[in-house]
């Protein structure tokens, strides 16, 4: 019989683990399936919700108004009409957003750049939108340290960018509250901040308020909370045009939301 002397043995186990990572994938891929339908369950609901509200106010408004044109009661046939317009905004923003979302899933979404003043393409925007904030109680203010500076800019695109953060400023505004755009200018680039001194955004919803259906849960208990794809429509629509935004609680009251545009590019 063989002697073996100091001779040491090891033993080396071999387990299978396929089986484990396997069930630990499927049952992860459940996981996320289930997210990914809860989010568009919503999703589905809030734009049910954005296209049902706005179109029958405006069919409601449009019954109460044949009364007072047989009364030749102008002053509330105009009241009326405020109501009527500023919801067919609030559907021509949903409907912009609904398209261009699609298109960025479809890699479709291209800029139309033109050589443009920026800031009075800004102050056109804000203009147009003045009388659908003071609605809610609200003053929306332009403001500017330059009358004239080009860059190469979709001015479609600009008014998608500006109508969203204003509208998401709304929401986050209280009656009687400021928001208010603003255009610098400095020797290398543009900054357009659209500022509110409403109660803020959750601190928590800022790293992932440019996320597809992200929904803040900070908002006026007023106002809608809205479909989550406007911020992140937004942030595509300005870098397409090669800036940056950013978003930040300010210190005192309200929020910030700055984009940003180099010269000469």
């Amino acid at each position: 019989m063989p002697y073996y002397e100091n001779v040491s043995w090891k033993l080396l186990l071999i387990k299978d683990r396929t089986s484990k990572v396997l069930v630990d994938e499927i049952r992860k891929e459940v996981e996320n399936k289930q997210i990914e339908e809860s989010i568009r369950r919503e999703f589905l609901s809030n734009i049910s919700h954005d296209l049902k509200t706005p179109i029958n106010v405006i069919y409601s408004a449009m019954q109460v108004e044949k009364i007072y044109v047989e009364k030749q009661d102008f002053d509330i046939l105009k009241k009326y009409n405020d109501i009527s317009k500023q919801n067919c905004i609030s559907l021509i923003k949903l409907t912009n957003n609904l398209i261009d979302n699609s298109k960025i899933n479809s890699h479709y979404l291209t800029p139309r750049l033109e050589n443009m003043n920026i800031v009075e393409v800004i102050e056109d925007n804000v203009m147009s939108l003045v009388e659908y904030v003071k609605l809610n109680n609200i003053d929306l203010i332009f403001d500017t340290n330059t009358e004239e500076c080009y860059l190469d800019i979709d001015r479609e695109f600009m008014y998608r960018i500006i109508l969203n953060l204003v509208s998401n400023a709304v929401k986050f505004t209280k009656d009687g509250g400021q928001i208010c755009v603003v255009v610098n200018e400095s020797d290398d680039k543009v900054n357009i901040s659209v500022k509110d001194n409403g109660i803020g955004i959750d601190e928590e919803f800022i790293y992932e308020a440019f996320n597809r259906y992200s929904i803040g849960g900070n908002c006026n208990p007023d106002r809608k909370s809205g479909t989550g794809i406007g911020l992140f429509v937004v942030k595509q629509l300005i870098e397409l045009q090669g800036g940056k935004i950013e978003i930040k609680r300010n210190n005192n009251l309200g929020t910030t939301v700055s984009i940003e545009f180099r010269k000469g590019i």
